[in-house]
């Protein structure tokens, strides 16, 4: 390799280690900086859209955006550091001292002026670079953890959505089969033992007219209970089963037996591996999941307003029928003291009172909420809860953790180093006097020759 060559490496090698260093790598954070904002922006954008990605059209005024707006930060700071301009304050040149000897440094108030103007707008467009960026940072650091977190929160809601179903219908089988098993059972034992009224204690077991009796009012319980079960129960029977499926596929990673529907095994199979799945693909069946859970909410709630009234009306009617005296209720009702069916039950009474306020009782079932909040969404999230933090009331409750922490750490970061590193080529720059070329002297032969001889033999 020739001199030339080593001396040009040599010479680049230098300044990558010496002033160049500064440069490259002021360079480097400035590009950082460009394509976090712009990937932050962009995913704002796409949220907003409700898209995944953007065309080429889209796109590109969103990156030329960002570079202006990242340089002309870089400018401002420039502009405020004073770095490539002249001083505030300059020293006295020969000129003002020949005029005036006591003439003291010059203050310019114009040039403080501009440097505070630069100070306020590199101040608004960093602002606007870190709160993009975090929105790229944020992505990056915690947008997985709030996927699994999002992905958690609907299993939980899906899930606590058929919870409340199924206690509700439970609140309707234990009641009503709880009120068909009792006059059930106190037939059977007034056929048994008998002295299972409280206005006929002397009874005897046997087939009589009150046994029978006994036996014809267990069968309505039992008919009444086979209505709630064939009108309200049953019907919401398989789209229970269907959402219980779903829960355990999402929550398991399992498809569960039994499915015999080929779109519904899909599903399943689909939920099972939703952690894999796609953005989009993902946001699909959750979306339809939900759509089933709040249809089913509906469906639910419907057929309590239609079905609740209705039923409860038909225990009392039941329980009026072996209950007291209408209008005392520590005695048997006299109006009927010479029908041998009647049979004053306390404990019956009480239980088929209970059940029709039981049916009475229960409240509207509360849909599910979903929002995707995916991708492009979850760093709008992200974005808004940043602002959120940042902005009064401080006392209030923001989900802004650890890893939301580092991500606008990161971004500041940036923007810190792009700061930074101006202010080195600041301290660098040499603001000293500028070196002005001077004439060389001219001297003649006679002076040289005399000066020669007196440093050979001494002045004369």
């Amino acid at each position: 390799m020739s001199d030339s060559a080593l001396s040009k490496i040599g010479r680049f090698w230098s300044f990558l280690t010496g002033h160049g260093a500064s440069l490259v790598a002021l360079a480097g954070f400035i590009v950082v900086s460009i394509i976090a904002t712009a990937m932050g922006f962009s995913d704002l954008r796409m949220a907003n859209a409700g898209k995944t990605s953007l065309t080429l059209a889209e796109a590109a005024p969103i990156w030329g955006i960002t570079i202006f707006v990242v340089l002309t930060m870089v400018a401002g700071l420039n502009a405020a550091l004073g770095v490539g301009m002249k001083p505030v304050r300059e020293t006295p040149t020969k000129n003002d001292l020949l005029e005036n000897p006591d003439a003291k440094p010059k203050t310019f108030k114009r040039r403080i002026m501009l440097r505070i103007l630069a100070c306020f707008f590199y101040l608004f467009f960093a602002f606007w670079s870190v709160g993009f960026g975090y929105g790229f940072f944020w992505k990056e650091l915690a947008g997985e953890e709030f996927t699994r977190n999002q992905f958690s929160a609907a299993i939980e809601k899906v899930s606590t959505s058929v919870d409340a179903a199924n206690e509700a219908l439970s609140i309707v089988e234990t009641s009503v089969i709880g009120a068909s098993t009792t006059a059930r059972e106190r037939a059977d034992i007034e056929a048994s033992q008998g002295g299972t009224c409280s206005n006929r204690p002397n009874s005897k077991e046997g087939d009589g007219p009150l046994t029978r009796a006994r036996f014809a009012f267990a069968d309505r319980a039992k008919a009444l209970r086979d209505d709630v079960s064939d009108s309200w129960i049953g019907r919401l029977t398989n789209d229970r089963t269907i959402l219980q499926h779903r829960i355990s596929a999402l929550s398991t990673n399992i498809v569960p037996s039994g499915v015999t529907n080929p779109e519904e095994i899909a599903l399943l199979e689909q939920l099972a591996i939703a952690p894999r799945l796609s953005s989009t693909d993902r946001e699909r069946v959750f979306t339809q999941v939900f759509d089933d859970a709040r249809a089913f909410t509906a469906k639910a709630n419907a057929l309590r307003i239609s079905n609740a009234p209705l039923f409860a009306d038909r225990l009392e009617t039941l329980a009026a029928n072996v209950g007291p005296d209408p209008q005392n209720p520590n005695r048997a009702d006299p109006s009927r003291t010479n029908d041998s069916s009647y049979c004053w039950d306390t404990v019956l009474t009480e239980k088929l009172r209970a059940s029709a306020q039981s049916l009475r009782s229960l409240e509207d079932m509360k849909a599910p909420e979903f929002e995707f909040t995916e991708g492009p969404k979850a760093t709008r999230a992200a974005f808004f809860n940043l602002a959120k933090t940042i902005t009064p009331p401080w006392d209030k409750t923001t989900n802004f953790g650890e890893k939301e922490f580092i991500a606008l750490f990161a971004s500041i970061a940036v923007d810190l180093g792009i700061m930074f590193l101006t202010l080195i080529r600041a301290m660098m720059e040499n603001k000293g006097k500028k070196r002005t070329a001077r004439r060389p002297q001219i001297m003649r032969l006679a002076d040289i020759q005399e000066a020669n001889r007196q440093a050979d033999f001494g002045p004369r």
